[in-house]
């Protein structure tokens, strides 16, 4: 007995199907990838504070610029090197820097405004922070790297060292 024909996949009396089909298909996909910018953009924008406005600010000389500046790149140095004190996940480690770091870039921000490096004559002052912001950010990687891979591989070689034959 022969074996039915399967239906014609090109069928006119399918077509509408088809049309609607690929309509569904076209929302969903664009409106996941809407949802996902939407998401991305709003967490970028929560996790990097805007420079506040300092029309009535005081002007900082340059070496006290500096200064801040030293001052900053210790504590982003000294937080980072807490990293191979503090135990705990990745998510853990994420949130911790991640609040860290939005409080450090707020006071970062608060420094470019009193030190006025937006002024033509401020270049290097400018070239100063934004290379302090290019540091955090590094950290940042570093830091995650470090709880997700370098801490556990760590705390595993201290526990092989710890046990006796």
């Amino acid at each position: 007995m022969a074996e039915p024909a399967a239906p014609d996949p090109k069928d006119p009396k399918l077509r509408p199907f088809r049309g609607l089909a690929w309509a569904l298909y076209l929302v969903v996909a664009i409106g996941f990838s809407l949802m996902v910018t939407y998401s991305v953009t709003r967490s970028v924008w929560q996790m990097t504070p805007q420079r506040p406005l300092g029309a009535d600010s005081v002007r900082l000389d340059p070496s006290a610029c500096r200064d801040i500046a030293r001052s900053l790149a210790a504590e982003l140095e000294a937080r980072r090197r807490s990293l191979g004190e503090q135990d705990g996940s990745v998510a853990s480690f994420d949130a911790r820097w991640a609040q860290f770091r939005l409080g450090w870039l707020q006071r970062l921000r608060e420094a470019e405004v009193q030190c006025w490096v937006e002024d033509a004559d401020r270049g290097a002052l400018k070239r100063v922070f934004a290379k302090l912001e290019q540091l955090g950010d590094l950290y940042a990687i570093h830091g995650t790297q470090y709880a997700g891979q370098v801490n556990p591989a760590r705390q595993a070689l201290e526990q092989a060292l710890s046990i006796e034959p």
